[in-house]
């Protein structure tokens, strides 16, 4: 415990919790802090939804609250997991952040499937722990690297709550106390299992996280979900919108926007065609890329 000052408006006196609410309000994104407090006991709640258990953090105003408050998670999302994942198949989640997915996908693919939980986050990790084990899920395998273009390590920035992102690494960035330098490996080498179902929500460094799963991709021809933000994807991962999606175009993939208001999917012909009236470089959005084999 420790003695706040007029920071906070008044003397008061501030428990570990207290300390995790306030910092949980400064968004990483615009207002970095080098703080990381991790979660205890008292701030785990557990949330059960769609025949599954979270274990998620109160104090995470990126996902859980929304989680516990909504009692559901972007039902566009998950309704294409819902569509595309059946028993027996091997699911990767890259980016599995609090969990929601890879739990989701473990009671699809049931037993005699496999999901991989890629998430470099130790505090993410945790939850994904206790989730598997309230749930008793013997088909979650947990991860805890980044995935990126080349093995080794790369610098993740995150300060409370469970969004956080890769950041180029530069001596700026390593100076400055935000992040933490987290091992790195390229999915090529962590899967050796044909992959039947992809997740891709890493904050940008996606054209990292495929550039290094060329073999994955190019051979298994998984479905994949995929954020893209043109301003996220070329600060992180330093390509364009349209040279990462023409790597799928290439390869047959069918190229769909997820409707989040009707869920429903919007085929596009060309990259080009969907970028088209994509104006506004802070735009995001979930797209749901088709291989010629699944269609």
């Amino acid at each position: 415990m420790q003695r706040a000052r007029s920071v906070f408006g008044a003397d008061k006196l501030l428990t570990v919790s207290d300390v995790r609410r306030v910092l949980s309000q400064l968004d990483r994104q615009f207002y970095p802090s080098p703080f990381n407090v991790r979660f205890g006991v008292e701030d785990i709640a557990r949330v059960e939804l769609d025949g599954m258990i979270l274990v998620l953090d109160r104090e995470d105003y990126s996902v859980s609250s929304k989680i516990i408050k909504e009692r559901r998670y972007e039902p566009h999302l998950t309704a294409v997991f819902r569509r595309w994942c059946r028993p027996g198949m091997t699911v990767v989640d890259v980016g599995a952040n609090v969990g929601y997915y890879s739990m989701l996908a473990a009671g699809l693919v049931g037993t005699t499937g496999h999901v991989m939980a890629v998430e470099p986050y130790s505090g993410n990790c945790r939850l994904i722990l206790l989730s598997t084990a309230a749930n008793g899920f013997e088909n979650v395998e947990l991860l805890p690297v980044a995935a990126d273009s080349r093995a080794g390590w790369s610098y993740f920035s995150t300060h409370l709550g469970s969004n956080g992102g890769l950041q180029p690494g530069s001596v700026e960035d390593l100076s400055d106390g935000r992040g933490m330098v987290v091992p790195a490996f390229q999915l090529d080498q962590l899967v050796s299992r044909h992959v039947d179902f992809m997740k891709l929500d890493v904050e940008g460094a996606e054209g990292r996280v495929v550039k290094g799963a060329r073999r994955i991709i190019g051979e298994d021809f998984p479905v994949i979900t995929t954020e893209l933000s043109r301003e996220m994807l070329g600060r992180v991962s330093g390509i364009s919108a349209e040279e990462y999606l023409a790597g799928f175009a290439a390869l047959g993939y069918q190229i769909n926007l997820i409707d989040r208001s009707s869920r429903e999917l919007q085929r596009f012909s060309s990259p080009d065609e969907l970028l088209a009236g994509w104006s506004d470089p802070l735009q995001i959005e979930d797209l749901l890329l088709i291989p010629p084999d699944a269609r």
